[in-house]
């Protein structure tokens, strides 16, 4: 049964009634008016976990409050506005790059960190040639946990870099990916569907010329 939500407020916006259920996923959304004045619909599950708080102004607004502060270079705020955009896709966004590596592995942004104006006040302007990093990449991103690093930091500290033995010789999970041509995308499906670290690293894809290969 459909919980209503109808009077309840999230953020910015006060839900005003149900609009439809989505046939394929069976999400209700709601149809919803913003404080600025904007009515718009969203997803039940977007208002409840926080992911929508507003029609849009509430970035609108953050970007141009820091825009004008004289302290803040324009360019070093679309940096890091990008950094933290990236960050929330790799975590939310199935479809994104990497995803199984983040959100797809229970990796999620602190709640204070998904309203981007937060995110600035604790990181502030990203050095040039860094981008956001967890300290320790088995938890989530949050302050106490993060800090800007260089690409190569990143690298010696990614999750693709554990040891793992194969054959009695180590080698970083990156080496092994390299050596059985195996990409770290289905590397981390593969973990995903119940896998073993060895065969997901070893065994091949089914290829159309050799039905013989496991996928």
């Amino acid at each position: 049964m459909m919980k209503d939500i109808s009077g309840q407020k999230f953020g910015r916006l006060i839900v005003i009634e149900s609009s439809h259920i989505e046939e394929k996923s069976r999400c209700v959304y709601w149809k919803c008016k913003c404080d600025c004045g904007n009515e718009k619909t969203y997803s039940g599950v977007d208002l409840r976990r926080g992911y929508t708080k507003s029609c849009g102004c509430i970035k609108t607004e953050t970007l141009s409050k820091l825009a004008k502060d004289r302290k803040i270079v324009p360019e070093a705020t679309r940096r890091c506005y990008k950094s933290w955009q990236n960050m929330t896709n790799r975590c939310y966004k199935p479809k994104t790059f990497a995803y199984e590596r983040y959100g797809g592995r229970g990796i999620i942004v602190d709640d204070d960190w998904k309203d981007f104006e937060n995110f600035y006040k604790d990181m502030g302007n990203p050095p040039d040639g860094m981008e956001i990093e967890r300290i320790d990449n088995n938890k989530n991103y949050c302050k106490s946990n993060c800090k800007w690093a260089t690409h190569l930091e990143q690298m010696r500290n990614s999750s693709i870099n554990r040891n793992i033995t194969i054959n009695n010789e180590t080698k970083t999970l990156s080496q092994w990916l390299l050596i059985y041509n195996c990409s770290s995308n289905r590397f981390y499906k593969r973990i995903n569907k119940g896998w073993n670290e060895i065969d997901a690293i070893i065994k091949p894809s089914l290829a159309p010329w050799n039905k013989t290969k496991i996928a």
